[in-house]
């Protein structure tokens, strides 16, 4: 437990460095790779830091300019539509056996109408293996018939000294144009003065957050919002069918319910996986009707992301606690129309109504939703078999 008077002086040095430093400035450290990463992943991200910059989404917009997109009034939305997922060290496959250790990207983006991989370099050679990151990212582009473009960031000026074995890299800087940090902030208001009220303000609820996460009384405490034993009640009688039916060869059947105990609403979920954890369904079951996830619990599956692209249109998932969608978790949406993943402005709830199932019949006093959950898990697992 950090004393209160070590606070106040932490507070103190803070609040003095951050009148001459701000929030950008401090992040932009030529020589630390993973930060500069990660606040580039954040200031990109359209509903995170990059509402916080000054112009609005500029570093965004400035990484679109530099893929050679052309969109008018600065709209960047009109050439690659809305970003649906953003993904720091995506993994990236030599090959089809997804069993070993993938290769890792710095930043991947899935725009509606386009993708990008951003692999950054800070005072160090280009030995990562470009070709297998390019061809990962083409691949998530082409399974749903979109374009891509992988970028090399370097945080030093361009010096056109950069060296590409012809070999390895037949179409080298084609294929990775080569941009600096300097590209992606520029004209960033990165030197803004701060009133002293202002930094104080915001150092002082960086450190009150900070604080908290070092208190000894710090366990959770969720309030029992709705009463969901009406809930859990139709999760057992899903769960009691699917295990009498007994067509689930190779597959295990669980329920969770979240110890009955949640924040805003936490569904129970009747879960179905293969025995190797290599496919799974999850079946939420909430008050308006029943919603279907599927994704792979061990990593990313190339091949199932095809899949699901190409017979479902769906949201990509954003779980209760998280801040960000998973680009590899996909909530199916209830309609025909369209295939692959769709724009949302928000993390989509139970109480949505396109992903939502079976409305009608679960409302009723009868278990009708029963069986038709089942013909819809039937189609779901062809997708398994990946």
């Amino acid at each position: 437990m950090v004393s209160k008077k070590n606070w106040e002086g932490m507070r103190d040095f803070f609040i003095e460095r951050a009148s001459k430093q701000n929030t950008l400035e401090i992040l932009k450290q030529e020589r630390r790779e993973t930060v500069l990463v990660n606040a580039l992943a954040y200031f990109l991200h359209p509903r995170q830091g990059g509402e916080m910059l000054k112009p609005k989404h500029k570093i965004l917009k400035n990484l679109i300019k530099e893929t050679g997109q052309h969109y008018i009034d600065d709209d960047y939305e009109s050439s690659t539509g809305n970003l649906l997922c953003l993904k720091t060290e995506f993994p990236c496959y030599e090959g089809p056996n997804t069993d070993v250790k993938p290769k890792r990207l710095d930043i991947f983006l899935e725009f509606e109408k386009h993708c990008i991989g951003i692999e950054v370099k800070v005072d160090a050679n280009v030995t990562n293996d470009l070709e297998t990151y390019r061809k990962r990212v083409k691949e998530r582009a082409d399974a749903r018939g979109c374009e891509y473009t992988t970028i090399l960031l370097l945080t030093k000026e361009k010096q056109g000294k950069l060296k590409w074995d012809e070999e390895k890299y037949p179409n080298g800087s084609y294929e990775w144009p080569v941009i600096t940090w300097g590209d992606i902030t520029k004209s960033c208001d990165l030197n803004k003065d701060l009133r002293q009220e202002d930094v104080e303000e915001s150092i002082e609820s960086l450190l009150s957050a900070l604080k908290k996460i070092d208190e000894e009384d710090q366990d959770l405490k969720l309030k029992k919002l709705f009463n969901i034993k009406p809930l859990k009640k139709k999760a057992d009688a899903l769960l009691e069918e699917l295990t009498n039916k007994g067509n689930l060869e190779g597959m295990n059947c669980q329920s969770w319910d979240g110890d009955g105990i949640i924040c805003s609403i936490v569904e129970p979920r009747v879960v179905i996986e293969s025995t190797s954890r290599k496919f799974v369904i999850d079946i939420c079951i909430g008050f308006r009707g029943v919603q279907f996830i599927v994704f792979n619990a061990q990593k990313y599956e190339p091949e199932l992301y095809k899949k699901v692209c190409k017979k479902y249109s769906f949201f990509y998932w954003q779980d209760y606690s998280d801040s960000m969608e998973h680009f590899d978790r996909y909530l199916l949406i209830n309609d025909t129309e369209g295939r692959g993943p769709k724009f949302s402005s928000k993390p989509r709830g139970v109480e949505d109504e396109d992903t939502v199932f079976f409305e009608e019949e679960y409302s009723q006093d009868s278990d009708d939703w029963i069986k038709k959950v089942n013909k819809e898990i039937e189609k779901i697992l062809e997708l398994k078999d990946v």
